[in-house]
């Protein structure tokens, strides 16, 4: 699974996928928005189909330099909340070294990559 959304993410989702079975280690983080001073959430934007290309090249390349048995990318778009999940990375692997270490690539990948584009939605 791998894409943008408007909709809320399920955090467990990757762990019942039929691809997750074959893992003896699935790794997942889960980002969300922080309570801010003075901000009541997130406006996050993006071009749906760039973003979503650039999020399946990373996934592909984190799937063919660590061997990963599934792997889960997904971020969400539009006005969030404080406490909702943006994004979802989940990384599944024979080994955990190999999971956790994928998962963290991917995370710092999308942040390298400046996949959205984030604004603070003001307290008014």
């Amino acid at each position: 699974m791998v894409g943008i959304t408007r909709e809320a993410i399920d955090p467990s989702a990757p762990t019942k996928a039929p691809s997750a079975a074959l893992a003896g280690s699935v790794v997942t983080y889960v980002g969300r928005v922080r309570a801010e001073e003075g901000s009541t959430g997130l406006l996050i934007e993006a071009d749906v189909e760039q973003a979503t290309d650039t999020l399946a090249s990373i996934r592909d390349e984190a799937v063919r330099r660590f061997g990963l048995s599934c792997a889960d990318v997904v971020h969400r778009v539009g006005e969030v909340d404080e406490g909702d999940v943006v994004l979802l990375v989940a990384a599944g692997a024979p080994e955990r070294d190999v999971a956790f270490e994928a998962c963290e690539y991917i995370v710092n990948t999308i942040k390298e990559e400046r996949v959205v584009r984030k604004k603070p939605m003001l307290a008014v």
